[in-house]
């Protein structure tokens, strides 16, 4: 059964479904007036959802029954006293004007109510109107929404059309050269926003296409190379990474195990075919959207696990704490001050104290090289070398001008267990084991369990969220280095020489020679 049957039938019977983030609501109440303060409720309740598949029921069992419910409901929402603050939000604007319309061409096949026209004119001008455009995934949406009405806007709003078609195109030119880095990966931090964004500007070019109009083929090349983007950015399980403001999405193409550089968006992607992992860095921005405090981190899989993973996005509600843990540097596999968080402020000024400095691919190993100076008193340095074998090297350096506590935080992935073996040395249980160990400093080093003291959580879905461990250390001073490796168990590793600018590292009987 499809899940228009399923929520049309539970309509029927009293419950209204509003979105998967919300559940459902009670039909004989007046919904749209409760829970005024959750942004996340109101938006989605007034975007009109049950129009939609109520119409979409109707449309498959030709029962009026459905078209009548979903007429009461509106008025109903048309006679309502709204106290929201979010009735006009852009996104509700957006769904619940395409919802209207659809359930209009059905319940009011031969002539729309005038009250209805007057409401469709009125989301439409709201949409168009620049001082409601927002130059970013949310303008996309926008426009989205726009090209929509184009498949059934009443005769009686077609003196709209040209508008729309050229408010469209000239606004989703002007997206995709502003939201996409010169290697076309979306700078909103977030794969989630990458591919949504993309299906977004796919589906604006098939709508101007219905009226004879097109992006241009330069644009539609540019969102092509961007889809492409997706088989490298998934990891081998196909399921996307989920840094900044993502869920684990599936990805439905093949897998391209290219490696990936792109210092614009501050991401490093480097991966191992034979071996299937992937190694993604992070440093730097290119814009503040969906932007967590993960600079310096990573996500690492390998043996058909995320042995280190990060946070996910949780909500989008400030003052919840465990959205402020989720956003945190301790949330993520990173270097930082403890349990502070830098300023992320002017993005032409962050650009030049965070980003990623260097790296090198040969052919026994690669490093990434970030730098992050977004604190006001500390500089910090981190390199990060996968071996041809996939063991880790971290190699993190610190300048403070102040005594200050700096952490080195990992953040293990759901079902990796930590045991400590020593100080600094953690077994890391997972398909297969792994030693994390750090090898020189004053340091300690603790694993942590998940509690409101510490919190160790992972969102794989939005509102929701599992427990994990992580393994912290920390040293107070001023300035020093940790230099920590993660290896399989059965690996044997011994430092041979380091002196800050060159290592030397026996693993497994094989010497590697690394230059930082």
């Amino acid at each position: 059964m499809e899940n228009f049957t399923k929520y049309s039938k539970e309509l029927l019977a009293g419950d209204v479904f509003v979105h998967t983030s919300i559940g459902y609501v009670k039909k004989d109440v007046d919904f749209w007036n409760n829970n005024l303060n959750n942004k996340t409720y109101q938006i989605y309740v007034h975007s009109l959802s049950f129009l939609s598949y109520l119409t979409k029921e109707y449309i498959r069992t030709k029962n009026k029954e459905y078209l009548i419910e979903g007429e009461k409901l509106l008025s109903r929402w048309i006679a309502s006293k709204h106290q929201s603050k979010f009735i006009m939000h852009e996104q509700p604007v957006s769904a619940r004007v395409n919802n209207i319309l659809l359930f209009s061409q059905y319940q009011y096949p031969n002539v729309i109510p005038g009250n209805i026209i007057d409401i469709i004119e009125k989301h439409i001008i709201f949409l168009l109107d620049e001082k409601n455009y927002k130059k970013n995934n949310h303008g996309i949406m926008m426009d989205t929404a726009l090209s929509r009405t184009l498949k059934y806007i009443p005769n009686q709003l077609k003196f709209l059309e040209k508008d729309i078609i050229n408010k469209v195109v000239n606004r989703s030119q002007e997206a995709i050269d502003r939201d996409f880095s010169s290697q076309y990966l979306h700078l909103e931090n977030s794969p989630d926003y990458h591919r949504l964004t993309i299906r977004w500007l796919f589906s604006i070019e098939e709508n101007l296409n219905i009226v004879q109009h097109t992006l241009g083929e330069k644009y539609l090349e540019k969102l092509n190379s961007a889809s492409n983007l997706e088989g490298i950015i998934a990891m081998p399980n196909l399921r996307y990474p989920i840094n900044g403001d993502s869920s684990d999405g599936t990805f439905k193409g093949i897998k391209i195990y290219d490696d990936f550089i792109d210092k614009e968006a501050g991401r490093v992607v480097f991966q191992n075919e034979n071996r299937k992992s992937q190694l993604t860095f992070i440093s730097g921005y290119g814009s503040k959207g969906h932007k967590h405090y993960d600079d310096l981190s990573f996500i690492f899989y390998v043996d058909k696990q995320i042995l280190l993973n990060d946070s996910g996005k949780y909500n989008y509600v400030k003052k919840d704490k465990i959205r402020q843990h989720m956003i945190s540097p301790l949330a993520h596999n990173s270097l930082s001050l403890y349990r502070k968080n830098y300023l992320l402020s002017n993005l032409e000024k962050d650009q030049e104290r965070i980003y990623i400095d260097d790296y090198f691919i040969g052919e026994d190993y690669k490093i990434v090289k970030g730098v992050n100076n977004g604190y006001a008193d500390t500089s910090l340095i981190r390199y990060v070398v996968i071996l041809d074998d996939d063991t880790l090297i971290i190699f993190d350096k610190f300048d403070s001008q102040n005594q200050n506590t700096i952490a080195v935080n990992f953040n293990l992935g759901l079902g990796v267990k930590a045991k400590m073996l020593s100080r600094g040395q953690f077994l890391v249980e997972g398909i297969e084991n792994y030693i994390l160990q750090s090898h020189y400093g004053k340091y300690t080093s603790i694993i942590l369990n998940d509690s409101e003291i510490t919190p160790c959580k992972i969102s794989n879905r939005f509102n929701t969220f599992e427990s994990n461990q992580r393994i912290l250390y920390r040293q107070k001073t001023k300035k020093g280095f940790f230099l920590t490796t993660l290896s399989k168990e059965k690996n044997e590793i011994k430092i041979l020489n380091f002196d800050e600018k060159n290592l030397v590292i026996n693993n497994n009987n094989k010497i590697y020679k690394i230059s930082f």
